[in-house]
């Protein structure tokens, strides 16, 4: 019943009247055990009208394919000495192997191995790349295989979705029972549109083949799904500002040409300010590229927090994704805990103690909200964490001792592991704190209580708001930063300072020292001021800021009246209603015409009972905040060179022989491109210069989806995989994967660095090339790339065979 298949025709005398005939027909059974179909089978539960006769509607198509199909840890055997799985085994046509192994007690043990070989008698087999980019033209090439019987004619046909064909779909082939059967089918990839969530409207590109040897219809069909990765990166333009009542905010178009259905423009209105930084960075956090260990631990904190204001928030995710970042999050810091129990940025690199004081406090949230925690995990961050806070302990970051026994303390005691003589100890040196340290010792006394806290407590509350410089204006008090107390130097990169995370942590420790103190809403307006479009502008600093807010924020919100926003973006014409109950509406467009100029009016000042202050309330500004993305009109390849503080150059060097000179090519200029054959090996050579010492850097090398990038770290690995240059400096972190190849620093020093890796051309046609990058992970504004390219791989020639006699 899950198979869809064509609607019949209504009159079924025609099904049961045929003409009478006399024949004889010998053939193949195997592939008809299940006799004959009223209906062609339609796999994957597609709807619309298919070509008549289609192979690909007669054949069950495979699409699950595993490389591993079972694995169990942990078969008991009963007193029979019996023990029954079932396994499902996937669509491979392989010869699967089987591996048991056994033990009874300390000294009995054993192993049993075995075979399973699936077969069909033609098999096809897709040899694609690994991932398409917009733009991408190649050969979609299968091959067919003949395992039993003879060769002779066949069919072969494909049918893709979210790809042009070049050709036709189906093509005649002549078997032959040695040789296996090669069939192209030209494909080009369109740049895919975009959603209103702003994804993409199609996140990857289908594949089907099938092939069919006529004389007896055995027959065969895959199924390939490839990810769409981006050919360059989208071009994002984000706008804040205040509306005056009466008031019409201009939206320009966009400052160059963009391509068709990639442009997205939203338009969020609040008379609530914290709301529309909450709401930036939020979107900020959920559609970060990378993921460290503490850009996992500020997402999931962020989103677990934020779970009762997302919907008024209008942001985006869901349960799902929720339920998802947070076992990811759980998942990766199970890998990322060092041999001193400290948590690493990245798997293997070194652990501190500020991360894995973040990571237990994510843990006790985490186990607040529902979820399960590993308790060896729980366990092995506090005992470290508890070490760390003895003088005697030797693995904090230079400078940073008394910030980081801070976070330690803090976490420990929100994990139910109150150290009392050690927060005394940081209260008697509260002048060797800065004021985020704190604001962590104030936030352990106000979790563990107790009146013998009260005389420590009252010294670090008045260090605190010591360290605020509050201005008058108009009439009242608003916040002019931070001062921090003499001799105190600034904090080391490595533990992220930033001034929205010192104002974040001074508000949750004043609050859970005393939540009705007024001044704390000078501290919102503190922390709302600090943001902007992009939220606050990094991960770690984002998600204090929404921790702090999310304590403190609570419906109903004070000061919102019904109002009225006209939002015209191009030719679509939208009227949003906010209000006390929805402080919060927003407009989204992805329309053609997205991109032109738009407007934003605010109607006059709503109407107010009561005069006075309810009139000024009326008239107080709506924040609005417009953020546009766009790819621009030029490919990937045509991206040029650029430089905020790295300079990235790139180069190709064609392997020609281990003992000969490579052919260097060099990637300057933008829209260069370069020739390779399938097969040719090509190294790498991505040169970065930092013109000083930065904190947690990344360096980006996208691949063409015809390139295949060669591991040499894998035990599998070939050794032309071994690239002749050397990276200057050994990455805290490198990811080999299918688009891409990234090395993380957690400090990259001032000097030239040079990065080396090698690929190997594998799939005919041209393919996208995009920009190298190095940017520095916790300031958007440091970053550079260089040129983007296109690579054209033609076909292998295999030389012909010698004559003679």
């Amino acid at each position: 019943v899950l198979a869809l298949g064509r609607e019949q025709r209504l009159d079924p005398l025609p099904d049961f009247i045929t003409a009478v005939t006399s024949r004889l027909t010998i053939g193949d059974s195997r592939n008809l055990a299940f006799g004959f179909l009223p209906f062609a089978e339609n796999p994957g539960g597609e709807v619309g009208e298919k070509e008549a006769g289609s192979l690909l509607d007669r054949v069950t198509v495979r699409r699950n394919f595993k490389p591993v199909p079972y694995f169990n840890p942990a078969i008991v055997v009963g007193p029979a000495g019996v023990a029954r799985v079932t396994v499902e085994l996937p669509d491979d046509l392989t010869n699967f192997k089987l591996r048991a192994k056994v033990a009874s007690g300390p000294e009995r043990f054993g192993f049993g191995t075995g075979e399973i070989a699936v077969r069909l008698p033609v098999l096809v087999q897709p040899a694609l790349p690994r991932f398409v980019r917009p733009g991408d033209r190649f050969k979609a090439v299968a091959i067919g295989r003949i395992v039993e019987g003879e060769g002779g004619a066949g069919t072969a046909e494909m049918r893709a979705a979210g790809v042009t064909l070049g050709g036709p779909a189906r093509q005649e082939l002549q078997w032959n029972a040695k040789d296996p059967a090669r069939i192209e089918f030209p494909v080009s990839v369109p740049t895919p549109g975009t959603r209103p969530d702003g994804k993409p409207a199609l996140a990857d590109v289908t594949f089907r083949f099938a092939v069919e040897r006529t004389a007896d219809h055995a027959a065969d069909g895959a199924e390939v799904k490839l990810p769409v990765r981006d050919d360059r990166r989208r071009i994002s333009i984000r706008l804040l500002k205040d509306l005056a009542p009466g008031a019409t905010l201009e939206l320009p178009a966009l400052p160059e040409a963009a391509r068709p259905g990639s442009v997205r423009r939203s338009v969020l209105v609040s008379d609530q300010p914290a709301l529309v930084r909450m709401a930036a960075g939020l979107d900020f956090l959920l559609a970060y590229p990378y993921g460290c260990t503490e850009q996992r631990l500020s997402r999931a904190r962020a989103e677990l927090a934020l779970t009762r204001l997302r919907d008024l928030l209008k942001a985006s995710g869901d349960d799902e994704r929720l339920r998802h970042d947070v076992a990811d999050t759980l998942d990766w810091l199970g890998r990322a805990v060092g041999p001193e129990g400290l948590v690493a940025y990245w798997p293997g690199g070194a652990g501190y103690v500020s991360l894995t004081a973040w990571s237990l406090d994510f843990l006790v949230e985490a186990k607040a909200a529902g979820y399960t925690v590993d308790e060896k995990l729980w366990n092995t961050l506090s005992r470290s964490l508890e070490q760390s806070l003895r003088t005697d302990y030797g693995h904090f970051i230079d400078g940073e001792s008394f910030a980081e026994r801070s976070w330690a303390l803090a976490a420990l005691t929100a994990a139910g592991k109150p150290q009392p003589a050690y927060a005394a100890e940081l209260t008697r040196k509260a002048q060797f704190l800065d004021l985020e340290g704190v604001s962590e010792v104030l936030q352990a006394f106000a979790k563990s209580g107790g009146p013998e806290a009260a005389p420590s407590t009252d010294t670090l509350v008045r260090r605190l708001w010591g360290g605020l410089v509050l201005r008058l204006y108009g009439g009242g008090q608003i916040y002019g930063g931070l001062q921090e107390g003499p001799g105190h130097s600034p904090a080391s990169g490595l533990i992220l300072p930033s001034e929205t995370r010192t104002v974040a942590e001074m508000t949750r420790a004043l609050a859970r020292h005393d939540g009705a103190d007024s001044r704390l809403a000078t501290l919102v307006e503190a922390l709302t001021t600090l943001g902007d479009g992009d939220g606050w502008g990094s991960t770690n600093a984002n998600a204090a800021a929404l921790l702090a807010l999310s304590e403190l924020l609570k419906p109903p919100f004070a000061g919102s009246l019904p109002r009225t926003v006209e939002v015209r973006l191009g030719q679509n014409r939208q009227t949003l209603e906010i209000g006390p109950k929805a402080p919060v509406a927003t407009a989204i467009s992805t329309a053609e015409d997205a991109g032109q100029a738009g407007a934003v009016a605010l109607a006059g000042a709503a109407a107010a009972s009561g005069g006075g202050a309810a009139g000024a309330t009326a008239a107080r500004p709506v924040v609005v905040r417009v953020e546009t993305s766009y790819l621009p009109a030029a490919d990937g390849a045509q991206v040029a060179p650029a430089s905020a503080g790295f300079v990235v150059s790139r180069e190709l060097l064609a392997v020609r022989g281990e003992n000969l000179p490579p052919e260097r090519l060099l990637l300057a200029a933008p829209g260069t491109t370069v020739h390779f054959t399938a097969g040719d090996v090509v190294e790498e050579h991505v040169q970065v210069v930092n013109p000083k010492e930065r904190h947690f850097v990344a360096v980006a090398v996208p691949l063409a989806a015809g390139m295949e990038p060669l591991n040499p770290s894998l035990a599998t690995a070939p050794p032309e995989a071994k690239p002749r240059g050397a990276l200057s400096l050994r990455p805290t972190y490198a990811a080999f994967l299918d688009d891409e190849v990234t090395f993380y620093y957690d400090t990259l020093p001032k000097g030239t660095y040079d990065f080396y890796f090698r690929t190997r051309a594998t799939t005919e046609g041209s393919f996208q090339q995009p920009a190298a990058r190095a940017e520095a992970m916790y300031d958007g504004a440091v970053r550079g790339n260089s040129a983007g390219a296109r690579v054209e791989i033609a076909r292998q020639v295999r030389p012909a065979p010698a004559g003679g006699n």
